[in-house]
Order: C-alpha cells, then structure tokens, then sequence
C-alpha cells in the first residue's frame, strides 16, 4: 500500500516519460540480434565457385511451397542439378569476369 501512496504523489507525465523509456529498455533487448548470425548466408541454395570457368547444373522441378499464411502452393521452380526443388532458385556466385556455363535440365511436366 505504501508503494502505491508514493506513486500517485509521482506527476503523471513524470511517471508516463518513465513508462516509455521502460518499454523502450524492454524492446531493445528483445529485438536485439546476436552477433553470431549477423553477416551469415544460409547454406542451403547457394552455390559458389573460385574457379575462373564455372560449370552449374539446375534442374527445372514443380513443387509446392508453404506461405506464411498457412496456404500450400503449387509453383515451378529450380533445383541444384539433382536435389530437391527449392523457392527462390538457387543462387549461384561467381566472381566477375568468370566463364560462367548453366546447363539446364527440364524435368516440368509441361513442354516450355
């Protein structure tokens, strides 16, 4: 009971500036992100190469896709030669200037 006597004799806007800077704390530490996955690239889908002439086989598969809302999709998409089909494509990486070969092999059950 005391503590609440001593709040109310707090001026509101006293005790609303210290509200906010409380959530303001609070926010910070939870959206803060980790050291360890800032500036990492996913594993998956990426394919690199340092060799001056690159070679890349990417198959064209159907699959479905699961959307942030919870619906499934059917689309056409790539795969990394013969691994499973994966939304978006996967990216291949080079350096600039590189010969750079893509051999593409269809496997859609529609002619394209």
């Amino acid at each position: 009971m005391k503590f609440w006597k001593r709040f109310k004799k707090i001026h509101r806007p006293i005790a609303l500036g210290l509200a906010l800077v409380m959530l303001v704390v609070a926010g910070y530490g939870a959206l803060r992100v980790s050291a360890d996955t800032v500036g990492t690239r996913p594993s998956t889908g990426m394919i690199c190469t340092e060799s001056a002439t690159a070679t890349f086989t990417l198959t064209a598969k159907e699959g479905y896709i699961s959307l942030t809302d919870g619906n499934v999709v059917y689309m056409w998409s790539y795969a990394d030669g013969k691994d499973d089909f994966q939304h978006p494509g996967p990216i291949l990486c080079v350096n600039q200037g590189d010969l750079v070969t893509v051999v593409l092999h269809n496997e859609l059950p529609d002619a394209t």
